[in-house]
């Protein structure tokens, strides 16, 4: 366990003999707990649990039960859980000051340091794949002594000028060695290594393996720089070992048996509960690409899907696919809407009792202003070729299902606009471009009824900084969207507080 502070250096460099590592990620946003008096930007904390004493396990041991019960919290959404989750964290924060909070003059002292540190990392970052960057550059560019860089370097940072611009240029070799076909020669002399007996002692050195059998073991298919089945992660083995913690152990619980160890199973017998279960996975499942919806074997798993589970929403990419044929333009310029198939393909959502939960995109192809897409089905993910049509498509498109469907019908439908737009392989325009696009699709669907519960755009990362950007410009353009209350992220938000 470890605790990173706000702009702090920090590297993970982890490896395991039984597979690949997994990492779970706690971020708090000092905005959020200044309101309670707790001003986090102004102080500095050193926690590694790898270098705690004895007498300190009691305290991890409590960080880990508060960190387990507020995932547990969070996934199944247990009674009050906004209000446990936030005293939860308050709880963590008086640990933290309590136990790791570092000198005010130490904190100074670091804060100075990691400055010109980040400055020496972000070249040395920049201009790894230069074989020939050494110590002696680096120390005239920031106008030091070399030897005194070269110690300076191996305090602050841990290893050597030469091991930490190593182990730089392994990483950044790593995507091109799982999912290109060239050599380790040509991988090797791409990424800054002199030869490839340079890279194979590093890679020996750091991850224990030579770079053909990590090649062979982590090898992946990609499409459009983004591995296919990225979205395929699955985050049971960590929840496992994280629900571990989620009973309070006691000072004198270290010798105990009858808590939870590797390899131990536990049986409940469903009939024996007394209680309630609130089955909130129900809420909402998904499916990768529209057109799927309308084969017969889709509906037919779909229908049984429905008869032991009942979803409420199901969620998906590509309502504007072109195998959809929605948008279609002749050769004197003019154009025309097609809604049969999407017709089709909701008929068959709702008459399974499910719910659509429809993505706003991508764009089809004859409305696109680029060639860039993404996915084996050619999602085009540029900006519309010309804005007014892209908004008389969703005007025609929404007054269709309102015609088709009913209003009040469609006030229940959940509708997000686009996916993950801040990573490139997703939106090939300009962040201005799509707050524009998402402006202008704003006004145009709540003009046809403010009650559609059009929500914001998913994202892959945690982008802090298009959240801010776009939260900003919807403020000047006064629109008033929410973010998700339990994660501080626009995953979906909707009107009248629907998260």
């Amino acid at each position: 366990m470890f605790l990173v502070n706000g702009n702090e250096l920090h590297f993970v460099n982890s490896k395991t003999a039984i597979g690949k590592t997994h990492v779970l990620a706690l971020q708090i946003d000092h905005k959020y707990v200044k309101k309670h008096n707790f001003n986090l930007s102004e102080k500095r904390f050193y926690l590694n649990s790898k270098k705690m004493v004895t007498e300190s396990t009691y305290t991890l041991d409590h960080i880990k039960y508060i960190l387990a019960n507020m995932m547990d919290l969070i996934l199944n959404r247990k009674n009050l859980y906004h209000l446990k989750i936030e005293k939860l964290l308050l709880e963590l924060i008086v640990i933290l000051l309590e136990h790791y909070e570092l000198p005010t003059q130490t904190k100074e002292r670091e804060i100075a340091r990691d400055q010109r540190l980040l400055e020496i990392l972000k070249y040395m970052n920049h201009h790894c794949m230069d074989s020939q960057l050494s110590l002696q550059e680096i120390a005239d560019e920031f106008s030091l002594n070399p030897q005194y860089l070269s110690r300076y370097f191996k305090s602050n940072v841990g290893e050597s000028f030469k091991k930490k611009l190593g182990s730089i240029r392994l990483n950044k070799s790593l995507f091109s060695l799982r999912t290109t076909d060239e050599t380790i020669t040509e991988i090797a002399l791409k990424y800054g290594f002199p030869d490839n007996k340079a890279y194979y002692r590093v890679f020996k050195e750091v991850l224990g393996i030579t770079p053909m059998q990590y090649r062979e073991k982590y090898k992946v298919d990609i499409e459009k720089n983004i591995p296919k089945d990225y979205l395929n992660i699955n985050s049971g083995e960590s929840l496992v070992n994280l629900f571990k913690h989620l009973v309070k152990k006691d000072r004198n619980d270290e010798n105990r048996k009858d808590l939870i160890t590797d390899g131990q199973k536990y049986y409940i017998d469903m009939k024996e509960f007394k209680g309630k279960i609130t089955p909130t996975f129900t809420k909402l499942m998904a499916f990768g690409y529209a057109p799927h919806a309308l084969r017969r074997d889709f509906t037919d798993q779909l229908q049984q899907i429905q008869q032991e589970n009942g979803f409420e929403y199901v969620r998906f990419h590509g309502i504007f696919a072109d195998q959809l044929l929605v948008y279609n333009e002749k050769q004197d310029g003019t154009y025309y809407f097609n809604f049969n198939h999407i017709d089709s393909l909701l008929d068959n959502l709702l008459k399974a009792n499910v719910k659509p939960f429809i993505e706003i995109g991508f764009m089809p192809k004859d409305l696109a202003s680029t060639e860039d897409k993404i996915f084996w089905w050619n999602a085009f993910a540029s900006p519309p070729k010309d804005m007014n049509r892209w908004l008389i498509l969703l005007e025609a498109f929404f007054k269709h299902i309102i015609n088709r469907y009913g209003l009040m019908e469609v006030r229940t439908w959940y509708f997000e606009f686009w996916n993950e737009p801040e990573v490139k392989s997703f939106w090939s325009g300009t962040e201005e471009e799509f707050f524009k696009l998402y402006e202008k699709s704003y006004k145009r669907i709540k003009r046809i009824d403010s009650e559609i519960r059009l929500g914001g755009f998913g994202l892959m990362s945690l982008a802090d900084s298009w959240l801010e950007n776009f939260e900003s410009f919807m403020r000047k353009k006064n629109i008033h969207i929410r973010r998700s209350e339990n994660t501080g992220r626009c995953r979906s938000c909707y009107n009248r507080n629907k998260c």
